[in-house]
C-alpha cells in the first residue's frame, strides 16, 4: 500500500474488493477508455475515479497495456439484471457460433457466470475443452473472452499471469507438461499458493478453461473437472472483433451487476441446504447456493446438475483406479489373495469392455494400487494383494469414497457398516 504524497494518507490500488461496510467496488472501463471504481452500496452504482474509506484512498490497478489490450472491462453497468435471460441468452450465442450442443452450451454458460462471482466458491472447476482443432478452440475462447470476466487467451501458462486482476485464464493447451498441469490443478484450490524466486506467494484460484486436442486432458483434473467436447464446424457464422465487441457491450454490464449484487450479499450464499437433485458435485452445490434466488435459474441448474452426474460417471467408469476397485471388490471377499497379473487382465478386460483403448501393464496397475494404499506382497506367484482384514475393510472405505454402488455381499460386517453409512 502506497502512501499519497500530497496528505500522505494510504492509497491501495485494488482490482475490487468488498469493503468493511460491506459495499463492494469493482473496476469498470469509462467512455475514454480510462479505468474507474463501481461502487455498489445494495442500493445504487456510482462510478468514482477514487474513493476514500477509513482514511485509504482507493484507487483502480492498472494493468499493462498489453494486458489492458488483451482484457476486456464493463464499460457501463446495467440498471437492473434477470440472469435467467441472460443465461440463455449466452447459450445461444454459444449454439450459433462455435456450433455446441445444448448440454454443453448450459455448462459453459453456467462456467461463465460463476466465474463472474469466483470468490463465492471454494475452488471452481477447470473446464476441459477437447476435439475439433486449435482453430475452433481459438474461436470459441475468443466469444468466451467477450463474455467471461477479464479473459485472458493464453498461448501457455508460465505462472506469471497477472492474478492480482484476479482473470479468467483461457489456456491453448500446446505441451503443457503433466507436473505444470498438476500444479494447476493444486493452485486451483482455495488458500494454495504458488511460491515465485522472489518469496512472494502467487494465488491461482480464478476461472479457467483449457484446451486439448487430446481427449483424455479431463483425466488429469479427476471430479473437478467440467468436460466439453467441441464439434467440428463447417460454417460457423463469422465472428469479427466489431461482433465481439458488441457481445462484451451486452453481456458484460448485465453480468458485473450481478456479480457487484452478489458479493453485497454473498454472506448469504452459503445458508440452507442443497436439495438432493443439486448436489451431484460441488460445483452444481454452489451454484444452487448461488443461484438459488434468481428466478427460473434452479430449473436450469437441475439439467446441468444432471449432466454433471451423467459425465463424472462416464469418467469414473473410465478411471483406472476405479476399475482397480471394481476388480477386487469380490475377490476380496471370496479369496484370500489375488496376483497383480490377475488384477491386471481383470482390469483391463473391464476397462476395454467400456471403450478404452489403452492397455495398462502389470507394474502400472501395481504403482496405480499402491497409490490407493492397497499394498502389495512378494510371493512364488509373484507380486499380490493380500485380503486382510484391515484391507478389506479399506477397500471398503475407498468403495464409498469413490462414490461406488457395488454388489453388497450377505454376512460382510464391512457391507453392513456401508449400507449403514449410506444418505
Amino acid at each position: 500500500m502506497a502512501k499519497n504524497a500530497n496528505n500522505d494518507r494510504p492509497t491501495c490500488a485494488t482490482a475490487g474488493q468488498v469493503l468493511s461496510d460491506n459495499r463492494v467496488i469493482d473496476v469498470v472501463s469509462q467512455p475514454s477508455g480510462d479505468l474507474a471504481l463501481a461502487v455498489y452500496d445494495g442500493e445504487k452504482v456510482e462510478i468514482v475515479p477514487k474513493l476514500t474509506h477509513e482514511d485509504i484512498t482507493y484507487i483502480p490497478r492498472m494493468p499493462h497495456p498489453s494486458v489492458r489490450a488483451a482484457m476486456h472491462f464493463p464499460s457501463r453497468i446495467a440498471d437492473q439484471v434477470q440472469l435467467q435471460p441472460v443465461f440463455m441468452k449466452m447459450v445461444q450465442l454459444f449454439c450459433t457460433y462455435v456450433a455446441m450442443l445444448e448440454p454443453a452450451a448450459f455448462l459453459s454458460a453456467a462456467c461463465v457466470i460463476a466465474g463472474w462471482v469466483w470468490e463465492c466458491f471454494e475452488a471452481l472447476p477447470i473446464v476441459c475443452l477437447t476435439g475439433a482443432n486449435l482453430g475452433a478452440a481459438t474461436r470459441l475462447f475468443r466469444l468466451l473472452s467477450a463474455v467471461s470476466r477479464r479473459a485472458l487467451i493464453l498461448g501457455n501458462i508460465t505462472f506469471q499471469v497477472p492474478m492480482e486482476l484476479h482473470p479468467t485464464l483461457l489456456i491453448l493447451h500446446s505441451g503443457l507438461s503433466q507436473k505444470q498441469l498438476t500444479t494447476l490443478r493444486a493452485c486451483s484450490q482455495r488458500g494454495v499458493y504458488l511460491p515465485s524466486a522472489r518469496g512472494e506467494l502467487k494465488a491461482m484460484d480464478c476461472a479457467k478453461a483449457i484446451y486439448s486436442e487430446k481427449d483424455d486432458l479431463g483425466r488429469s483434473w479427476g471430479d473437478e473437472a467440467v468436460c466439453i467436447g467441441l464439434l467440428p464446424q463447417n460454417s460457423p457464422v463469422q465472428l469479427s472483433d466489431g461482433a465481439l465487441d458488441a457481445i462484451a457491450d451486452e453481456f458484460q454490464p448485465q453480468l458485473e451487476l450481478f456479480r457487484l449484487r452478489r458479493l453485497y450479499s454473498r454472506t448469504k450464499v452459503h445458508e440452507g441446504s442443497c436439495p438432493a437433485d443439486f448436489a451431484g458435485s460441488n460445483f452444481t452445490r454452489e451454484l444452487w447456493q448461488l443461484m438459488r434466488d434468481e428466478p427460473e435459474m434452479p430449473k436450469l441448474i437441475q439439467s446441468i446438475a444432471e449432466e454433471q452426474r451423467e459425465s463424472i460417471a462416464a469418467r469414473r467408469a473410465l478411471d483406472p483406479l476405479t476399475a482397480i476397485l471394481e476388480s477386487i471388490w469380490m475377490p476380496s471377499h471370496n479369496e484370500s489373495q489375488i496376483t497383480m497379473t490377475d488384477l491386471q487382465q481383470r482390469v483391463n478386460t473391464l476397462l476395454q469392455s467400456r471403450g478404452e483403448r489403452v492397455e495398462f501393464g502389470t507394474r502400472e496397475i501395481g504403482w496405480k494400487a499402491k497409490g490407493l494404499d492397497l499394498a502389495r506382497e512378494r510371493s512364488a506367484q509373484g507380486k499380490i494383494l493380500r485380503f486382510s482384514s484391515e484391507i478389506r475393510a479399506h477397500i471398503h472405505r475407498l468403495a464409498r469414497q469413490f462414490g461406488l454402488t457395488l454388489q453388497q455381499v450377505h454376512g460382510c460386517a464391512d457391507c453392513a457398516a456401508m449400507k449403514k453409512l449410506a444418505p
